[in-house]
């Protein structure tokens, strides 16, 4: 009750603070009118902040929510001193850090002792993997995630425009909301936001109504998709 109570507190004073800054910005907007250089320092600054409150967000409700399906699994998990571990867990975010991390358990030391439990970040590691059974006779696939700064990204989209999760769920599992990267063909992987994405997409208007509403996963499969149809003419 006590740790419910104390989110719920963060919670909403992460969400105060946002409205705080998008009533500053207005009020700001118009006070910088006059001095180009000053609102773009000041734009500069507040996407950094707000950007920082998001991750924060985002860390807290990975953790706390029951509407994000975030299933506990089996990873092989290769460290970067090429060590090899087996961790069962769910993925887990530790809100100081902004990061995200597997626990991994060792039943043989007791419960009150701390080295019972180690989170594992991905900047420890190489990679995660873990396999999808799938059932109804289909043979099982290997699910790759790639260790970035803060967490671990799974590629739930292919095409021009690749899309990545922070998340391992798959099929019915997965959710658009969980898209934190995406990459054109074999380039860098970048963070999801509507300028990236835009540039992206470029002039294809179809997918650019979708980003105007804020529905990145669509614009990115419309994209994907008229490209496709494209290609083949």
């Amino acid at each position: 009750m006590r740790a419910n109570t104390l989110f719920m507190i963060k919670y909403f004073k992460t969400l105060l603070f946002l409205l705080s800054v998008i009533l500053f910005s207005s009020l700001a907007d118009n006070s910088f009118a006059q001095y180009p250089g000053m609102a773009k320092v000041y734009s500069n600054i507040n996407q950094q902040m707000m950007n920082q409150r998001m991750n924060s967000l985002m860390m807290m409700n990975l953790n706390n929510r029951n509407d994000i399906h975030n299933s506990k699994y089996e990873y092989n998990v290769l460290m970067k001193d090429s060590t090899q571990l087996k961790v069962k867990s769910k993925m887990l975010s530790d809100t100081g850090s902004r990061k995200n991390y597997l626990l991994l358990v060792d039943k043989k030391y007791p419960k009150s002792d701390p080295k019972r439990e180690q989170k594992i970040f991905p900047d420890q590691t190489v990679k995660i993997t873990r396999t999808e059974e799938i059932g109804n006779g289909s043979k099982p696939f290997e699910i790759n995630g790639i260790a970035k700064d803060s967490c671990w990204m799974f590629k739930v989209i292919t095409g021009r425009i690749n899309a990545y999760s922070y998340l391992s769920e798959v099929d019915m599992f997965f959710q658009p909301e969980t898209i934190c990267g995406i990459q054109l063909n074999d380039g860098p992987i970048v963070k999801l936001n509507a300028d990236e994405l835009t540039t992206m997409v470029g002039n294809k208007e179809d997918a650019l109504k979708f980003i105007k509403k804020k529905n990145y996963y669509k614009a990115i499969k419309r994209y994907n998709k008229d490209f496709e149809k494209a290609d083949t003419k």
